[in-house]
């Protein structure tokens, strides 16, 4: 018999093969640098950028300080809803004097007018008129009032005016006014 030939050294590649501490450890390191890879690859991806703990903690002040102010906003906000004011309403109820007469009455609030009645020409003057609601500014402090009377008696036309301006300052408020008869020039007669 003749003797095994002298066996072969085996080649780098079957030593690290056959060594299984060696083998796992080299997969371990193959795999480690593949994550690093990949992580750093999802970075670029993404666009991200380290950010100091410095920096981190200047944005979370910021963030707070924002925070706060959106808070103190929508307390003021819901200050403002509640603080909103109702509409206010001025109501004729009636003009007593001139029984009978057909009459329009003209109002002005802080400069702006109103006409009883609205939606006719005229009104009989007397008990039982209907009264009408005319709505005001909701902002305004003071409602500045004063009445003009405008009364057709047969052929007779009358103007009435109040003597002062009446400064309504709280609400609700009801009061009476006096007018005056005032002076027609021929301009201020009625025509045809």
């Amino acid at each position: 018999m003749k003797p095994p030939p002298p066996a072969k050294p085996p080649s780098l590649k079957e030593r690290i093969e056959n060594n299984l501490v060696v083998f796992f450890l080299g997969a371990l390191l193959t795999g480690f640098l593949a994550g690093i890879g990949a992580y750093q690859a999802a970075l670029k991806l993404i666009d991200y950028r380290p950010v100091s703990n410095e920096s981190q903690r200047a944005q979370r002040a910021e963030l707070d300080r924002r925070g706060k102010d959106i808070a103190a906003l929508k307390a003021e906000l819901k200050s403002a809803e509640t603080r909103v004011r109702e509409q206010r309403w001025l109501r004729i109820r009636g003009v007593a004097g001139l029984d009978g007469s057909h009459a329009r009455v003209i109002i002005r609030v802080n400069g702006r007018a109103y006409s009883y009645p609205s939606r006719i020409p005229w009104n009989r003057l007397g008990p039982g008129m209907s009264p009408e609601e005319f709505p005001l500014e909701i902002d305004a402090k003071t409602y500045e009032v004063s009445f003009e009377l405008l009364v057709v008696a047969g052929e007779q036309f009358r103007r009435y005016q109040s003597q002062e301006v009446i400064a309504v300052r709280s609400l609700p408020f009801e009061g009476e006014y006096k007018i005056q008869a005032a002076k027609l020039d021929e301009r201020d007669a009625p025509g045809g």
